[in-house]
């Protein structure tokens, strides 16, 4: 500096200050390293010792959780379905939890270099837990289900539907028997909802006839026929109304009528189809000396040929009778369409060969 100031040049504090600190910069770094490593050290330590925690915490968990599950094997009141469904769907959001967490805390440990903590509690709780869960929907479902199916309106039932959900609470249900072989309680469930579930299945075949979508209002008059008593599908009918008046002495008729119904209701809808299909079909018009021609007429010919071939086998059915004045005016449309596409056609043809005639001159030759 006294170098400097002799020379007249000079250095300001700030600059003179600067030099001496890049000239200790080196013994800085190396401290500021080693505060650095002193530090990663300390956080590592400190997230491992949380991370063992956390750990320990989750495995205080899996033991609770594993008891709450024991539990179950206690339960034998399946009128307390809604009860213990409600404490599936907790150990359910346990279980997903804890799962979670494990996964989280085993990428921490491969972080951290640490053996990986196998969870082997939460694995056998969830195959503990999987047959009481089974059980537990099963009777909850059956317990909303029920009144539902019984004392709801009848015309919303779904036939399909019930008869998937019956078939497969018993497929769930028997397996169980042998599961809870040596658990009196979860086995009287078991056995008693496989006893109610019987109980319904007799009752599908009703359901599925008088839930037939073919079935219209002079079906329903045979059905009051049959039973010898009148029967209207009404807002407040009810499947306990149907069930009172012993329809099932008569299913055989009631199944017979609900299959003529079936075979009614397809005649129907074809014809819808059908006349659903027509109103797409456009002619394709082309201009031609101040007039229209029709182009591509084979498509709408092949058509009505195969509606008109379609009309005659439905007319052969021997359940014909329900639709078959709709279906023979729909025919004679069809005729009609067709005879007057075969004028037009036939008219186009002769104005094809004439062509040559009107468009030739006195003087072409």
């Amino acid at each position: 500096r006294e170098l400097m100031e002799r020379a007249g040049h000079a250095l300001p504090d700030s600059d003179f200050g600067e030099y001496w600190a890049m000239l200790r910069w080196p013994h800085s770094l190396g401290q500021r390293m080693e505060d650095t490593q002193l530090r990663l050290r300390e956080h590592r330590n400190r997230f491992q010792v949380e991370l063992r925690d956390d750990i320990e915490q989750l495995s205080e968990k899996l033991v609770k959780l594993g008891a709450a599950v024991e539990e179950f094997s206690t339960f034998s009141d399946d009128t307390l379905a809604d009860r213990y469904y409600a404490q599936v769907k907790k150990i359910q959001d346990s279980i997903r939890a804890y799962r979670e967490a494990g996964k989280k805390f085993n990428s921490r440990e491969e972080i951290f270099g640490m053996p990986q903590t196998q969870w082997s509690a939460l694995t056998d709780a969830e195959k503990a837990f999987e047959p009481y869960e089974k059980l537990w929907t099963v009777a909850f479902q059956y317990y909303q289900e029920y009144p539902r199916w019984h004392e709801g309106l009848f015309q919303q039932l779904d036939p399909e539907s019930i008869e998937a959900m019956v078939v497969g609470w018993v497929k769930t249900l028997q397996p169980l028997t042998r599961v809870f072989a040596a658990l009196h309680g979860p086995l009287e469930v078991v056995k008693q909802l496989l006893t109610k579930v019987e109980q319904f299945k007799p009752q599908l075949p009703l359901i599925v006839a008088l839930r037939n979508p073919g079935l219209r209002e002079r079906h329903w008059k045979r059905i009051s026929t049959v039973v010898g008593r009148a029967i209207r599908l009404t807002d407040e009918l009810t499947l306990n109304q149907l069930l009172g008046l012993h329809l099932g002495r008569h299913i055989g008729a009631l199944q017979g009528i609900a299959e003529m119904a079936t075979q009614e209701y397809g005649l129907e809808k074809a014809l819808e189809r059908m006349q659903a299909e027509w109103r797409t079909v456009q002619f394709a018009l082309v201009p031609a000396n101040n007039s229209y021609l029709i182009r591509g007429a084979e498509d709408i010919t092949e058509l009505l040929n195969d509606h008109l071939l379609k009309c005659q086998t439905m007319l052969h059915s021997p359940v014909v009778q329900a639709v078959e004045s709709q279906l023979r005016q729909w025919e004679q449309k069809l005729q009609r369409v067709s005879a007057v596409v075969e004028e037009i056609l036939r008219v186009q043809r002769l104005l094809g060969w004439l062509q040559p005639v009107f468009t030739t001159g006195p003087g072409a030759d």
